[in-house]
């Protein structure tokens, strides 16, 4: 590949992320989707399938980077946006067990061992057919199958009808009893530990049009409509579905935003709060 060439692809994939997945060489993971997901901040987001022996570590990483905004945990995985400036957030869905609703549906450290290596970055991905097989299990699982149809007829996969859906997805549970018990009831604790870690934000003192023109914004909230709530619908929003929620009353909200001057300072006080108050991992 031409030096100039490479140059640009460099220049548009996220600083950050490489520093991160740099220091990864020795843990047992891969990115799920290819190389295009590192590029171009503040658009796409990396998927990274991770082996459960190696999550503390990474965490560990991740910290010592000093590059973390903000951190969301769930069941079987963790989300990351990490960053050096605001215009290089890249987001990165952690996975170690992919599941739905807590009922397993493909073995990780299955799919690791096919990982390949990309001849331009270093960096371990994974063959199209395996993609194929995980776009199946979770998109027919949580929806949005349709956007996949010609990679996954192309591999001999298809998209599964209401009934069908069932089907399978009870074939899993019972193939699977215990383990999905313990994967709802760990998917329903997730929930109830996002009350005192939050992975939404209230914020008050704004207007939500002016919210919505915020790419960082958009880009941190995964492009949730961004409107006003009465304050207790915008508490139990923010706290179980990540959402940004404008409230009317500045003074019940996570942020007051009243004396911001402009959007940039909007958009550098919710980082600085995200980056103090709902960093955790682990």
């Amino acid at each position: 590949m031409p030096d100039e060439v490479m140059a640009t692809m460099l220049a548009k994939r996220s600083l950050c992320a490489e520093l991160l997945l740099a220091q990864m060489s020795d843990l047992d993971y891969v990115i799920e989707r290819g190389m295009e997901s590192i590029s171009m901040p503040l658009q796409s987001d990396i998927d990274l399938l991770l082996s459960e022996r190696d999550k503390a570590s990474f965490a560990e990483r991740v910290r010592a980077s000093g590059m973390l905004v903000y951190a969301s945990n769930a069941y079987g995985g963790m989300r990351l946006f990490i960053g050096g400036k605001r215009d290089d957030i890249k987001r990165i869905d952690c996975t170690w067990n992919l599941h739905y609703r807590g009922v397993p549906l493909l073995n990780v450290d299955r799919l690791l061992a096919e990982g390949i290596i990309d001849t331009v970055t270093d960096l371990k991905t994974l063959p199209e057919p395996v993609i194929a097989e995980i776009a199946f299990a979770i998109k027919n699982a949580y929806g949005g199958a349709e956007k996949y149809r010609s990679l996954l007829e192309k591999h001999g996969f298809s998209i599964l009808s209401s009934s069908q859906r069932v089907k399978w997805l009870a074939g899993k549970v019972l193939r699977h009893p215990a383990t999905s018990m313990i994967g709802a009831t760990g998917v329903f604790l997730s929930y109830v530990r996002r009350i005192w870690r939050p992975t939404g934000l209230m914020v008050g003192g704004v207007s939500p049009a002016i919210l919505g023109r915020s790419e960082v914004i958009r880009y941190l909230f995964q492009s949730r409509a961004i409107r006003r709530y009465r304050t207790v619908v915008g508490f139990i929003r923010s706290r179980l579905t990540s959402d940004i929620c404008v409230v009317p009353w500045a003074r019940f909200a996570d942020l007051d935003l009243t004396h911001a001057r402009d959007l940039a300072e909007c958009e550098e006080r919710i980082i600085r709060y995200l980056q103090g108050k709902r960093a955790h991992l682990g």
